[in-house]
């Protein structure tokens, strides 16, 4: 059977538990941590303190090749080994929040939609997001196993294309938020899908 993201999103459909989505998402929370607030040596606070002033490129939502080269440097041989145990790490978080975000669009999306909708369609977005994160990290580890001989063309056009579909993801969720609140309150509207 070919995986097309009709079938890929039909099956984020099928296996969707409120449960499962929970976990996922609490997961989410405490990767979140572990990346952006801890001191353990797979965070960006970490980074910053062995490199004196450059996070992580994944963070940022588009870089040259300049600033990358400059940021690379500056973490040093400490930086760049704690950079690749984040990379290691962030592989694992990956599919966490790809399939938590996955499902809680799948169940906005149910809430106020039909299954015959093109909207359902929506749960790849997270999805998308994971494939281009994946990307991000397979041209981030070879950089940072060939410096100073490094390409950076596709990690910043992953981090771009990751960047760009988080908002869209971001405002999809809002969006469906919102309707599905005034759904909940009485508001009727129309009985068509108004995502």
């Amino acid at each position: 059977m070919i995986l097309t993201i009709k079938n890929l999103s039909l099956l984020i459909d099928r296996h969707y538990s409120l449960r499962l989505m929970l976990v996922m998402l609490l997961a989410t929370l405490g990767f979140f941590w572990l990346f952006n607030a801890s001191s353990l040596p797979v965070s960006n606070p970490e980074l910053i303190k062995i490199s004196g002033q450059n996070g992580l490129l994944d963070l940022l939502p588009f870089y040259s090749a300049n600033e990358a080269l400059v940021a690379i440097n500056n973490y040093g041989v400490t930086g760049r080994e704690l950079y690749l145990r984040f990379i290691a790490t962030d592989f694992l978080f990956i599919p966490i929040y790809s399939l938590g975000f996955a499902f809680l669009i799948t169940v906005i999306v149910r809430s106020i939609c039909s299954k015959t909708d093109f909207w359902v369609f929506m749960n790849m977005l997270p999805i998308g997001i994971g494939f281009f994160d994946c990307i991000e990290n397979i041209s981030i580890f070879k950089m940072l196993l060939t410096y100073p001989d490094t390409s950076l063309i596709i990690a910043s056009i992953a981090t771009l294309c990751k960047h760009i579909l988080t908002i869209v993801t971001l405002l999809v969720l809002a969006y469906g938020g919102a309707v599905l609140l005034l759904y909940r309150v009485g508001f009727k509207g129309s009985k068509k899908c108004p995502i």
